[in-house]
């Protein structure tokens, strides 16, 4: 077989998602063609998709070093630093793409996407906007800036974002969840609901669901209504038992409802779960000095200060122990 056939049976099951028979044509193909370089950038996109991103990364530096304006590779080899956690590397690699096709949307996004990994709100939001006027019909796009937006504390610009997104999909759940938890903090409780509810009703994936439940008992908790509230947690702890977040707000409710011993339960899971959760520890300690149990509650609130608290908590941690009778 020549080495076009390799490539093109690796290309068919690629398209199967058969990653490993691929690789194996891709190889194949490379060997009988040394400086096949299409063969190296697809044998790294199929690493790619088995996360093998150091194996995914060494054929888009042999793609390069082969066809050094193929900008694909720059693009696909900064999507594989991004996973890896190496951010400087993989915008680098979104520059040179750029550089090389400006036109392209995608580039835009993953670059957006890994200087809001970074906190880089401002540049985040630039390319996603620059993105938007290259693709204006892509509704992940607004999804995405909604998202940068909500967390910059941009509530009304986010809203603005989801809004167009679910115009271009209507079925889009993230982006119910997006503008649900934006009216949530806009204190805009039913609005809040009924976007959560319809991100429930459009199926969306596990982990989404697990963030759409907790969020709707985060609304449910403010507004008093602790039974719908806990429901809704249970139903994200089914989904995803290992949810330290959802076991402390979860806690929070019990603690609201004034049952303390199932609010410390989730604190401990809590806690089990992610040691240096440094506001489980202040609220079960907390709860320990709720039932009367001083002892644990000033050695809770030392592990809250120890942990690193920020101002606010610190001194609420602090008044806490002064009023145990103890020196902070």
């Amino acid at each position: 077989m020549t080495a076009e056939t390799y490539y093109n049976t690796a290309n068919t099951y690629y398209g199967k998602g058969d990653y490993d028979l691929a690789i194996t044509d891709y190889s194949r193909a490379i060997a009988l063609k040394p400086d096949f370089f299409i063969a190296y950038y697809n044998r790294g996109v199929a690493y790619f998709h088995k996360r093998e991103y150091n194996l995914a990364i060494a054929d888009y530096d042999r793609t390069i070093a082969l066809r050094p304006g193929f900008a694909p590779a720059y693009l696909s080899r900064g999507r594989a630093y991004h996973q890896k956690g190496d951010y400087s590397r993989a915008i680098s690699d979104y520059d040179q793409a750029i550089a090389l096709s400006s036109d392209d949307s995608n580039a835009y996004i993953y670059r957006g996407n890994t200087y809001y990994n970074i906190g880089d709100y401002a540049r985040a939001i630039t390319d996603f906007s620059h993105a938007a006027a290259l693709n204006p019909n892509d509704p992940l796009i607004y999804q995405l800036r909604g998202t940068v937006y909500y967390d910059d504390g941009h509530y009304d610009r986010a809203i603005a974002d989801f809004n167009q997104a679910i115009a271009l999909r209507p079925n889009m759940a993230v982006a119910y969840l997006g503008r649900g938890r934006a009216y949530y903090d806009k204190s805009d409780y039913d609005r809040a609901i009924a976007d959560f509810n319809r991100a429930i009703a459009l199926k969306p994936s596990r982990l989404d669901a697990v963030r759409i439940f907790n969020n709707r008992g985060n609304v449910y908790d403010s507004i008093g209504q602790y039974d719908q509230a806990l429901l809704d947690y249970n139903q994200a702890l089914l989904l995803q038992p290992d949810n330290a977040a959802v076991y402390f707000n979860r806690g929070d409710t019990y603690y609201r409802k004034g049952e303390f011993y199932l609010a410390i339960a989730d604190y401990d899971q809590a806690i089990v779960l992610q040691p240096s959760f440094t506001a489980a520890y202040f609220a079960r300690g907390c709860a320990h000095r709720n039932v009367g149990d001083a002892a644990q509650a000033v050695a809770d609130f030392r592990k809250c200060l120890d942990s690193g608290p920020d101002p606010a908590l610190r001194q609420k941690v602090e008044d806490n122990l002064r009023v145990l009778g103890v020196s902070p």
